[in-house]
């Protein structure tokens, strides 16, 4: 399965800010190349970038890049973020999970 970034009500940004899904007082910054890694601690991959919807200027999904080539991306939906340290995106998934989340294929 394959999201399609519909550019008239989303956007991809390298950075993002969002409200934690499980306390929305607590805003989160996420930075491109930030580690990712799954519920067991294994790193999974880098941050190269968040969803942005552009009709609420809310982060819906964190996008997860592999390499080397081919290059893969997924999106991450943003409740799937457990907690971020100084350096890494903590998921409440497993790296078997990940595996079955939407792609996306830039169109550089």
């Amino acid at each position: 399965m394959d999201i399609k970034v519909d550019a008239s009500t989303e956007q991809i940004m390298v950075n993002g800010r969002f409200s934690h899904p499980h306390n929305a007082c607590l805003f989160i910054e996420i930075q491109r190349g930030m580690s990712i890694k799954a519920c067991d601690g294994e790193e999974i991959g880098f941050s190269a970038g968040m969803l942005i919807d552009r009709c609420n200027n809310s982060s819906t999904h964190l996008l997860l890049g592999r390499l080397p080539t081919p290059a893969e991306y997924r999106f991450i939906p943003v409740d799937c973020i457990d907690h971020v340290t100084d350096n890494a995106i903590h998921l409440t998934i497993n790296k078997a999970a990940v595996g079955k989340l939407a792609l996306h294929q830039p169109t550089w």
